[in-house]
């Protein structure tokens, strides 16, 4: 992961608590550093600074779907998800008939949202 595929508001993991889930609050340079240090909050130890390569993604499951409101899709050749004219499925996601991106993160999927619809996802973890 660079730094540039997580922005505020994303749901991630840390290397250390891969079972707690953290929201992102702020993402910035450090120069003492020389790195991007993300500063997150949740899980059980509250809020948290770390360099970014600390940070882990969290993988789209389908119980992750279901929880946050996709309806499920028997595809012919696959089975997906949907969330208004967001279709997800193993290998890409598409808006109506146009595929946009491949998604496998909570985070990508945030982001895709958003870039789509322009408001934040509710996400339920």
């Amino acid at each position: 992961m660079n730094q540039y595929s997580y922005r505020i508001g994303n749901y991630v993991s840390h290397e250390d608590y891969s079972t707690d889930v953290f929201v992102i609050k702020s993402i910035n340079f450090d120069d003492e550093h020389n790195d991007y240090m993300v500063d997150t909050t949740g899980g059980k130890n509250g809020t948290w600074i770390n360099p970014i390569e600390n940070i882990k993604p969290i993988k789209i499951t389908q119980e992750f779907l279901e929880k946050n409101k996709f309806t499920i899709i028997n595809h012919p050749q696959q089975i997906g998800y949907k969330l208004k004219d967001l279709y997800i499925y193993e290998h890409g996601s598409f808006v109506g008939e146009v595929e946009v991106a491949h998604v496998e993160y909570v985070h990508e999927l945030q982001n895709l949202y958003y870039a789509i619809y322009g408001e934040e996802m509710e996400v339920n973890i």
